[in-house]
C-alpha cells in the first residue's frame, strides 16, 4: 500500500520482545534458562529475534524501528509466564474422569521409558479437559514426568482418588516453583531501557509489574504484581526513541542467577514490552 507523502499517524501500538526457553519438542528434553542465555549474566531484549514468532516479538528489525517511525515509550512492563491452574479446574468432574481413564488406558505393565507417543496420549487428554475449564496451561517437563509417575502408580495400585490427588499435588508443586522463579527473578536481577548507549531508566525489575496475567479467582496464580494494566509504572515523561535509533532492554543478575531461575524448565516465556505511541507515515 503506497505511503501518502508528509502525512503521519500516531496510533497506541506496545512494542513487545520475549526471552523463550522451550520445552519437550520431537523428541528433545526441556531447555533450562540457564541454556539458553547467550550472556552468563545479563539477558538482552529487542536484539535479537531471529527464528521467533509473533508470540515472542512484533519487531521487524533487530533494536531498531521500520521505517522511519518514532515511538514514545510511556511505562516499561515486565511479564512472565506461569503454569498455575485454578482448584475448581483440576476437581472438576469431567478433568477427574480424564484423569482416571487416560490412566486406566496407560500400558500394562509400565514400562521403565517410556516412548514420546505414549506419554503424550496419555498427558495430551488431561490438557485438553484442564484448558476446556482454566484457559492455557504451561505443561513442563516437570508436570508431564508427574502425571507419568502417579499413572504407572495407578496401575498397580488402582486407586482413582490417590492418582487425582498426585495429579493435583504435582500442580500445586508448579505453582509453588512458579512464584518462586518469579520472586526470585524480579528480586534478584536489574532491569534498563537504552536508547541509543544512553540509560534512560534503570531499576531492580520488581520496578517493572506485567499489568497483565491470570486472575486467580479462588484458585492459585503467580503473577508480577496484579493483572490490570493501570497497575503497572509509567515514566514521568515519554522516552523518544527516534527513526533507526538502535534500543534495547537489558536484564542483569549482578550476583550471578539465582538456582531457582537457572534451573527453570521449558516452556517459558519472559517479556518486555514498551508501552506507548508509535508515529508512523499513513497508507
Amino acid at each position: 500500500m503506497a505511503r501518502v507523502s508528509g502525512v503521519k499517524e500516531k496510533i497506541h501500538s506496545p512494542l513487545y520482545d520475549a526471552f523463550f526457553v522451550p520445552g519437550v519438542k520431537n523428541g528433545t528434553g526441556a531447555r533450562t534458562f540457564k541454556d539458553m542465555m547467550t550472556d552468563p549474566r545479563v539477558i538482552r531484549f529487542f536484539m535479537d529475534i531471529q527464528n521467533k514468532t509473533r508470540l515472542e516479538t512484533n519487531l521487524q528489525a533487530a533494536g531498531v524501528l521500520p521505517s522511519l517511525n518514532t515511538f514514545e515509550a510511556r511505562a516499561m512492563r515486565v511479564v512472565a509466564s506461569t503454569s498455575c491452574v485454578p482448584q475448581a479446574a483440576l476437581r472438576h468432574p469431567e478433568v477427574e474422569s480424564t484423569i482416571v481413564s487416560r490412566a486406566g488406558a496407560y500400558p500394562t505393565p509400565p514400562p521403565a521409558i517410556p516412548t514420546e507417543q505414549q506419554i503424550n496420549e496419555l498427558v495430551n487428554p488431561i490438557r485438553a479437559a484442564i484448558e476446556k475449564f482454566a484457559g492455557p496451561v504451561n505443561f513442563n517437563e516437570y508436570l508431564r514426568s508427574a502425571i507419568v509417575a502417579a499413572a504407572q502408580t495407578f496401575k498397580t495400585t488402582a486407586n482413582e482418588r490417590l492418582l487425582i490427588n498426585q495429579v493435583v499435588a504435582a500442580f500445586e508443586a508448579s505453582c509453588e516453583a512458579s512464584s518462586a522463579f518469579l520472586s526470585e527473578l524480579i528480586y534478584n536481577s536489574v532491569s534498563t531501557l537504552l536508547v541509543g548507549e544512553k540509560t534512560m531508566i534503570e531499576m531492580p525489575t520488581f520496578w517493572f509489574p506485567a499489568g497483565a496475567g491470570v486472575n486467580a479467582g479462588n484458585g492459585n496464580s503467580a503473577n508480577h504484581g496484579a493483572p490490570d494494566p493501570m497497575a503497572t509504572f509509567r515514566f514521568a515523561e515519554p522516552v523518544v526513541i527516534e527513526p533507526q535509533q538502535s534500543f534495547r532492554v537489558e536484564m542483569q543478575f549482578p550476583q550471578d542467577v539465582p538456582r531457582a531461575v537457572a534451573t527453570a524448565a521449558g516452556p517459558l516465556r519472559i517479556w518486555v514490552v514498551l508501552d506507548g505511541y508509535l508515529t508512523r507515515d499513513v497508507q
